[in-house]
């Protein structure tokens, strides 16, 4: 990997030297290799970012010594879920085009038409949906905003700036 982004500034002026001496079209396809480069890199940053929520934790003495009174974080990924709602979604459109495969009957010729155009409107529209679905279940059962709630509140901890929510008058 390293190689290969050493190599990258020769790369993309040798190839912008090549796309200069081709007719009909050569720059616009340099752009679009930009392009395409630039939305793997924004792909990557949204990946691995992640968002800080700062948390103070209260002072407490313990004897001679001082325990906590620091400042430390939570890290919160931008996209919890990662891939894995993607290949759980391939994985469910796989199903029915296997089941189809096996039967033999001509009512199922129109689903398996429509199941296997990678480039129709239902089969996206459903992986879509699946998408959406797996992202929002992985999310929801990977992080628990309970259990960080309790774990703050034991160690005493808070978030600078967010007021504490009472329970049945019990702060």
């Amino acid at each position: 990997m390293i190689g290969i982004i050493a190599r990258l500034p020769f790369a993309i002026v040798a190839e912008f030297g090549a796309r200069l001496e081709q007719q009909g079209g050569g720059l616009v396809a340099f752009l679009v290799e930009i392009v395409v480069l630039l939305l793997y890199y924004v792909t990557i940053l949204l990946v691995q970012g992640t968002r800080r929520i700062p948390v103070q934790y209260a002072k407490r003495i313990v004897g001679n010594k001082q325990f906590g009174g620091v400042r430390q974080y939570i890290p919160l990924k931008v996209n919890a879920a990662g891939v894995m709602p993607i290949i759980f979604a391939q994985a469910l459109m796989f199903i029915p085009l296997t089941i189809a495969g096996f039967a033999k009957s001509d009512n199922v010729t129109g689903f398996v038409a429509a199941f296997a155009n990678f480039k129709g409107f239902w089969y996206n529209l459903v992986f879509a949906i699946l998408i959406i679905a797996f992202t929002y279940f992985y999310t929801a059962i990977t992080i628990n905003p309970q259990q960080m709630a309790e774990d703050m509140k034991r160690n005493g901890g808070f978030i600078p700036g967010v007021k504490r929510k009472e329970n049945n008058g019990i702060p």
